[in-house]
């Protein structure tokens, strides 16, 4: 987030007179709070303050990562945009026809709860393990199903392993087409305890599928899931209450029913043309 958005504003210092042009920056996640929260790294913190009050506005992916940039650098109002990141539907749309595998088939003939993402320790995908296990219990036919790669593979498949999951927790590989796993699961689960935006998140509701995910104040998703209309915000940790909605949810075929006819519309407002739009209005203004 913040290499970048230096270099722009010393760019701006050093030749900024010259050239009749704007300068924005861009910041993607929302940690900058706890980040630079340290009493010895103040003078550094005053130093990132007056290089992002040099550029004509920061642009964060969601209000989350707005109010973090206000409380991180005292930023004033006018000098934040909030703009999303854009979804294109044509290429969601076209991708989450394509079929599946047979094996593919095989596992999402019955209901399914999915990951899409890193494997790594930001996504607590340990969590979503632990919350599976029990589900399981009540669903015996359910698989969980895990769409990606990152350094803590090994361990989760260890962890799988020692919960006697593996033939209902099954990892596919990193794919530039996961929409056709979004389309075809249940349930989009997210356990990760921070996000900037979480746009596979956005991305399963464009392709009907209902999401359940954790959120604290780092959840930038807070945007995306409108609790009780596409999905289910459930506070971080909370493992109890994420089985109780989950299981909840897949017992109520008329909840279910309601929240998937609910996804689509709610995220219109984070298509490619829309967000355009607003990119042009901001860098016009």
């Amino acid at each position: 987030m913040l290499p970048q958005n230096i270099t722009l504003s010393i760019v701006k210092l050093m030749i900024g007179k010259k050239l009749d042009t704007k300068y924005f920056g861009f910041v993607r996640n929302p940690t900058s709070n706890i980040v630079f929260s340290k009493f010895y790294q103040y003078p550094y913190k005053l130093m990132l303050k007056k290089l992002l009050d040099n550029l004509d506005k920061s642009i964060a992916v969601s209000t989350v990562v707005k109010e973090d940039l206000k409380k991180a650098f005292n930023l004033k109002e006018e000098k934040i945009a909030v703009v999303y990141n854009a979804l294109c539907m044509e290429e969601i749309e076209q991708n989450m026809n394509q079929p599946l595998s047979k094996e593919e088939e095989s596992i999402f003939k019955n209901r399914t709860i999915l990951y899409v993402g890193r494997f790594e320790n930001q996504k607590r995908i340990d969590l979503l393990i632990n919350i599976f296990n029990q589900v399981v219990k009540y669903f015996p036919d359910i698989n969980l199903v895990l769409v990606g790669d990152g350094s803590l593979k090994g361990k989760l498949i260890k962890q799988i392993e020692n919960l006697k999951l593996s033939k209902k927790v099954h990892l596919i590989p990193f794919t530039q087409n996961p929409y056709k796993y979004m389309k075809n699961a249940t349930l989009f689960v997210s356990t990760s305890q921070d996000e900037g935006f979480g746009r596979v998140i956005a991305e399963s509701l464009a392709c009907s599928t209902p999401v359940i995910a954790y959120e604290n104040e780092f959840s930038g998703h807070k945007d995306i899931i409108i609790n009780g209309k596409n999905g289910y915000l459930i506070p971080f940790g909370r493992e109890d209450l994420m089985v109780k909605k989950i299981i909840e949810i897949l017992n109520n075929p008329e909840e279910y029913l309601y929240l998937k006819q609910n996804t689509y519309d709610s995220i219109k407002r984070f298509y490619l043309d829309n967000i355009i739009n607003q990119l042009e209005n901001l860098f016009l203004s």
